[in-house]
């Protein structure tokens, strides 16, 4: 019926006519609060303000904040260990007077030029450089192709590696590497 006006929904605790972006609907939680704290039964059509709604979230957080707080004290209570996604490294702990060359990721290592096709050396040259030589690559050192063979050094590079550094320090994570 035209000229009636809008519908009136009262909020159910405070009594306040409600606009529609503030009415809230009450679910059985909000039910069982405003039955135990103040004695109203509220019907499935009752509507619930922000203002009290919001002190019916203020106080079940407390609430919940208090239990979780009792269950921290529990002493047989035992929290997951936490997962460790870093990779630990020793430091640097030993110092060994063997020789070795220089790290560069830029420039081979032997020749000393610079350029986009230089490979990384693998492990099978290091190490068996480290048992013909007894010189030490660091891991991740660089060289050109022309320089390996089948993933070992040809013998002229073998004669040309330079020994720039006469002790290394060395500690489990990189004895690990090698």
């Amino acid at each position: 019926m035209p000229g009636s006006g809008p519908k009136y929904y009262p909020c159910v605790l405070c009594n306040k006519r409600t606009k529609a972006h503030e009415r809230r609907s009450i679910n059985k939680s909000v039910a069982m609060y405003l039955n135990k704290n103040f004695l109203i039964t509220p019907k499935q059509e009752d509507k619930i303000c922000n203002t009290c709604k919001h002190k019916y979230y203020v106080q079940e957080t407390k609430h919940s904040s208090v239990v979780q707080h009792r269950l921290s004290y529990d002493e047989d209570y035992v929290p997951p260990a936490k997962r460790r996604s870093t990779v630990l490294s020793s430091p640097p702990s030993v110092s060994l007077s063997i020789p070795s060359t220089s790290k560069s990721h830029s420039y081979c290592f032997i020749c000393k030029k610079p350029g986009p096709k230089l490979i990384v050396v693998p492990l099978q040259a290091r190490f068996s450089t480290f048992l013909k030589k007894e010189v030490i690559i660091p891991a991740g050192c660089r060289c050109c192709p022309g320089h390996l063979m089948e993933d070992n050094f040809t013998e002229d590079a073998l004669s040309k590696i330079n020994c720039t550094h006469d002790n290394v320090l060395l500690n489990r994570s990189l004895i690990m590497d090698f």
